[in-house]
């Protein structure tokens, strides 16, 4: 894979860039953007007129597509603390992998910025994670968690079950169908004629 082809892969998941019925159904949409720019080893606002003075609930914020939560720290931004210190010293330590996805916005010359979304607790809140391409989505992983464990009635493809027993139908006029074998693992869109 060029390195062309990998910046296109993280910038296609900006969320200014992802498509409308996507951001539709985000699970969390930003309350604030701000455009950021490279200073030093980290970033700074190129304007904070988008910003309160004071964190309107609790926030956590994400450079790009990476948030801090991504490195290993979550650091959310507690309700009105004030907000242009607070998203300046996290702009100023951004994570290496932060860095390192945000230099596909930098070497491209395409504009950068930090989203402020409201914090969720996700202490029991599960989640499963899928790759989605045109035609199909493949499983990746599940993490299962607190009182919400049971919901999701995941079972690992050795297990011999499917968390969807029959096809989803689709707005865009198909249907998923489980692909895998032994287990769900993939998903297949059937295109209706």
């Amino acid at each position: 894979m060029t390195l062309r082809t990998a910046q296109g892969k993280l910038m296609a998941l900006d969320l200014d860039r992802l498509p409308a019925p996507v951001r539709a159904v985000m699970f969390n949409q930003p309350m604030f953007t701000i455009p950021v720019h490279a200073s030093g080893s980290g970033f700074d606002a190129d304007s904070w007129a988008a910003l309160p003075a004071d964190a309107p609930c609790d926030l956590f914020c994400k450079l790009g597509i990476k948030s801090w939560r991504d490195g290993g720290s979550l650091r959310p931004i507690a309700r009105g603390l004030p907000l242009r210190q607070s998203v300046s010293k996290l702009l100023a330590e951004p994570t290496s992998t932060q860095r390192k996805v945000a230099k596909a916005w930098l070497d491209t010359g395409t504009p950068l910025a930090a989203h402020l979304f409201a914090y969720v607790d996700f202490a029991d809140i599960s989640e499963t994670r899928w790759l989605a391409g045109p035609r199909e989505i493949r499983f990746l992983s599940a993490c299962q968690r607190g009182r919400s464990a049971g919901a999701l009635d995941f079972r690992p493809a050795c297990c011999n079950r499917t968390s969807i027993k029959r096809s989803r139908s689709c707005r865009a006029g198909g249907s998923w169908e489980s692909a895998g074998t032994g287990g769900f693992n993939v998903l297949r869109f059937n295109q209706s004629s």
